[in-house]
């Protein structure tokens, strides 16, 4: 049986559970398939998460076939083929203004800076990771306010033509990115040395990421996905007290001015956020995503102990039964978080991370297909 015999996608479901209610079923959907992943269902080279792919054509001279390419990929493969409640849009990170060539094996220079591409992954790093000096906080500091002085609307249309062709079949969350925790672990050293720069850091990209935001919602988005990771598997990259200090004020800020617009602020952070959690529930989060397992986030506990203040997203474990497990085992695991997340609403299935490039492809179709068979929330008088 094919998933579009199974059920249609709805932006109403996803409206429903981003509401804490419940609706005719359970949302369904990911915040991402990786390339080999998405290969599998579209039967061709994707650009969509594809550094690759998407540096070749930049490369080119080709940005408008990147741009096609990217609303192509991610409403086929998303919408049409995987038939997910919403769809994260993520946006060409290029510009006609980006310049891009390839500087050696997996090495591309982008406006200047020297990249080394994953070979598994496919993500970019910086080639030499430079010295966490006050001179590079200060660097940092200048490019974002230099940012913040004009908002590249250019990308935008990439997300009108997916909103216009999901319509009612779908919630459209678009990727934005205010990265208020450096992803580089030597400079959380910043927090300690230099706390009135990390302050103005976050400030200034997070009223870029407001800007570009409201933009966003303007363009056809229905809410916003924030992929900034707070944490690790053992806890939070910093301390309580100073995610209150730092990047709280800044989240909540960004929750608000989206709210201010109708529309949703969804947060994507692995690790064990356990410790933040009171916090980011003052921030105004409407969603939290993916409740990584390995990181002993409980999706039994989370529903019983904030299920009430916040739809949680997850929690099918992405690092041992996707990749590794047997149709059954993704079977068994997917009904424990219906189980777990469905009563009462306020909960969307996904994996708890990602479809990475490890995932078995039909192991992802198990867990849509019993997600879509097994999620239906019980009519007013039915036995749940």
């Amino acid at each position: 049986m094919s998933l579009h015999a199974l059920r249609k996608p709805s932006r109403e479901r996803m409206v429903s559970a981003l509401e804490l209610e419940e609706s005719d079923a359970v949302p369904v959907g990911d915040i991402g398939v990786d390339p080999p992943v998405a290969r599998a269902f579209l039967h061709r080279e994707p650009v969509y998460r594809n550094p690759r792919a998407s540096l070749e054509l930049v490369a080119a001279g080709k940005l408008d076939e990147l741009e096609e390419r990217a609303v192509r990929d991610q409403v086929e493969l998303l919408h049409e083929r995987l038939r997910f409640d919403f769809v994260r849009v993520i946006l060409p990170g290029f510009t006609r203004r980006t310049k891009v060539h390839r500087a050696g094996e997996d090495l591309w220079e982008v406006d200047g800076k020297l990249y080394r591409l994953h070979p598994v992954a496919g993500g970019l790093w910086l080639k030499e990771k430079p010295q966490p000096t006050l001179e590079l906080l200060r660097q940092e500091i200048e490019e974002a306010e230099a940012a913040l002085e004009t908002v590249d609307s250019e990308p935008l249309h990439v997300l009108r033509q997916i909103a216009e062709q999901v319509g009612e079949g779908g919630l459209i969350l678009c990727n934005i990115d205010p990265q208020p925790i450096p992803y580089d672990a030597a400079r959380l050293v910043w927090f300690y040395r230099y706390p009135a720069e990390m302050r103005r850091l976050i400030s200034t990209r997070a009223k870029r990421a407001i800007a570009l935001g409201q933009a966003m919602l303007d363009s056809g988005a229905d809410g916003l996905l924030d992929p900034s990771d707070y944490a690790n598997k053992t806890g939070p990259f910093i301390s309580v007290a100073q995610f209150k200090e730092f990047v709280a004020p800044s989240l909540k800020a960004a929750a608000e001015a989206v709210h201010r617009r109708g529309g949703y602020y969804v947060q994507h952070t692995d690790g064990n956020v356990k410790p933040l959690l009171p916090l980011l529930l003052e921030c105004g989060l409407d969603g939290l995503n993916p409740l990584d397992t390995t990181s002993g986030m409980n999706l039994g506990e989370l529903k019983d102990q904030y299920g009430d203040r916040i739809c949680l997203f997850g929690n099918v474990d992405g690092v041992h039964v996707l990749p590794y497990g047997s149709a059954a085992e993704v079977v068994a695991e997917t009904k424990r978080c219906l189980r777990e997340g469905g009563p009462g609403g306020g909960y969307v299935l996904t994996s708890s991370h990602s479809i990475h490039h490890g995932v078995k492809p039909e192991n992802l179709l198990a867990m849509v297909e019993t997600g879509f068979k097994l999620g239906r929330h019980p009519k007013p008088g039915e036995a749940r």
